[in-house]
C-alpha cells in the first residue's frame, strides 16, 4: 500500500510539474492597480473579453476594503493599430467616495491595462 502511494505522489509531482510551465505562460486578460483616494486603496482590476476584431469588451472591477462594483466599457479595435485604446470615466459613488476616475484604457496582445489615471474633481494625475 505505500509502495502504490509513493508511486501516486511520484506520478501526481510530475504531472503537475510538466503542467505548470504552461499555465505559467498563459498570457492574463487582466491587469490590476491601486489607488490611493482619501488615503484609501482603491483596487481597480481591467479584464479583456473576447473581441471580434472590431470591439473590444473591458470589464472594470472598483474595490474598496469589502466593497466592491463592476462595469463595462467597449474599446474600438482599429485594424491599423496594434492597441486598442479609449477612455471611461468611472464614478466611485458606490464605493462611498465622492470622486471619479478618468481612466485611460488600452488593449493589446489580448490584455487590458490602465495606461493613465486621474481623479477627479482636482485632475489629480494618480498614474
Amino acid at each position: 500500500m505505500k509502495t502504490a502511494m509513493r508511486t501516486f505522489a511520484a506520478v501526481l509531482a510530475l504531472l503537475l510539474a510538466s503542467v505548470a510551465p504552461a499555465f505559467a505562460q498563459a498570457p492574463s486578460r487582466c491587469s490590476q492597480e491601486n489607488f490611493i483616494v482619501t488615503g484609501q486603496t482603491v483596487a481597480v482590476t481591467v479584464c479583456a473579453g473576447p473581441t471580434d476584431g472590431r470591439v473590444v469588451p473591458i470589464t472594470e472591477t472598483f474595490q474598496l476594503a469589502k466593497n466592491s462594483f463592476s462595469r463595462t466599457t467597449v474599446l474600438d479595435v482599429l485594424p491599423t493599430d496594434d492597441i486598442a485604446r479609449g477612455a471611461d470615466d468611472a464614478p466611485l459613488g458606490r464605493l462611498g467616495l465622492a470622486y471619479s476616475l478618468h481612466l485611460e484604457l488600452a488593449y493589446g496582445s489580448a490584455q487590458a491595462t490602465i495606461e493613465h489615471a486621474t481623479l477627479s474633481p482636482g485632475a489629480i494625475a494618480l498614474k
